[in-house]
């Protein structure tokens, strides 16, 4: 016998609550409803997951098949904000006797200033912009990562737009590592651009060479 009070007022709730299920005279079963055909798989399984935890972006990511995978992949972690600045560190939960950037101690490390902010990196894209001709450069991450897709040239020149700038940045990143991990190795602040010019030039020489054809940064020609 159910009692008034409590028992009586769930007993009610549980009432309503079935008042518009009905039930059907076939085997109970499970159902799966992360799929059109209602059946299980790995496949959707691993996507609604990834679906869940993987970071969404709607950014193009650039593969270059001419420059080395080890370029594409720090292109791809800088576009995603996974590589391992100082601010990117702490936020991990790791100590640091310093947050702020190692190339000009100007401000907290982040992707945005060293890549953007950081006057290295200023006198950096200033170069480009100078060797290629451009009146403008970017002053911020989006801008930087999407440049070559701005530019006005053709598909071919382009490729080797996209080679330069994707170059500049790991060489960049590789400096910064230096300072950081390596001070006898550090440069005067006057001799970091011509390193960071030549090792440009040569990776570009390089690996358009192989691709059969040739670039040479000054002056600004392009051989076929």
């Amino acid at each position: 016998n159910i009692r008034d009070g409590v028992e009586k007022s769930q007993l009610d709730d549980m009432l309503l609550l079935l008042r518009d299920f009905s039930l059907v005279d076939t085997r109970d079963s499970w159902q799966y409803n992360l799929d059109a055909s209602n059946t299980f798989s790995v496949r959707s399984m691993t996507k609604c997951i990834n679906l869940a935890i993987l970071p969404f972006s709607s950014d193009k990511v650039s593969w270059n098949k001419t420059l080395p995978i080890k370029v594409n992949i720090h292109s791809w972690r800088l576009r995603m904000d996974r590589l391992p600045t100082r601010y990117n560190v702490d936020l991990r939960g790791i100590d640091l006797n310093s947050m702020r950037c190692p190339l000009c101690d100007g401000d907290v490390e982040t992707s945005q200033h060293l890549f953007i902010d950081c006057p290295v990196a200023c006198d950096m894209r200033k170069v480009i912009s100078g060797l290629w001709g451009l009146m403008s450069y970017p002053n911020d991450l989006s801008s930087l990562l999407s440049w070559p897709d701005s530019v006005n040239f053709i598909k071919p020149i382009k490729l080797c737009f996209d080679i330069v700038i994707q170059t500049a940045n790991w060489v960049l990143w590789r400096y910064r590592n230096h300072v950081c991990f390596d001070p006898p190795r550090k440069d005067a602040p006057g001799e970091l651009y011509p390193t960071l010019g030549s090792q440009i030039e040569v990776g570009i020489l390089i690996r358009i060479g192989l691709s059969g054809f040739s670039i040479q940064l000054q002056p600004f020609v392009i051989l076929f």
